[in-house]
C-alpha cells in the first residue's frame, strides 16, 4: 500500500493506529482524474469490486459537474456511498 504513493505519484499512505492495516487515499479531483481513472480504465477491475469502482466513477462525475455543490447532489453522493462496499446488497 505505501508503494502506491510512490506509483501513483499523489495520494498518501496513513497507516491505521494499533493496527496492521492502512489506506491510501487520494483527496484531489484532479489527481483521481488525470491518475486514478486512466490506470483503471487501462487495467480494469475485475470481480465484484468493480461495482464499487463504477459507483466511484458515478461519484467523480458528480463533482466534475459541480453538482456536489448542491443539496440534491450531495445527496446523490450520500445515496451511492451507502450501497458501496460491504454496504452493497447482492443479487443470488
Amino acid at each position: 500500500m505505501q508503494s502506491l504513493e510512490k506509483f501513483f505519484g499523489c495520494g498518501q499512505y496513513r497507516e491505521a493506529l494499533n493496527r496492521s492495516v492502512g489506506e491510501f487515499r487520494v483527496d484531489s479531483i484532479k489527481d483521481i482524474n488525470k491518475k486514478i481513472i486512466p490506470f483503471f480504465e487501462k487495467y480494469p477491475i475485475r470481480g465484484v469490486k468493480v461495482n464499487d469502482y463504477e459507483d466511484f466513477i458515478k461519484v467523480v462525475d458528480i463533482i466534475r459537474s459541480q453538482s456536489h455543490l448542491t443539496e440534491s447532489g450531495l445527496e446523490q453522493i450520500r445515496d451511492i456511498r451507502l450501497t458501496m462496499n460491504s454496504n452493497r446488497k447482492f443479487e443470488k
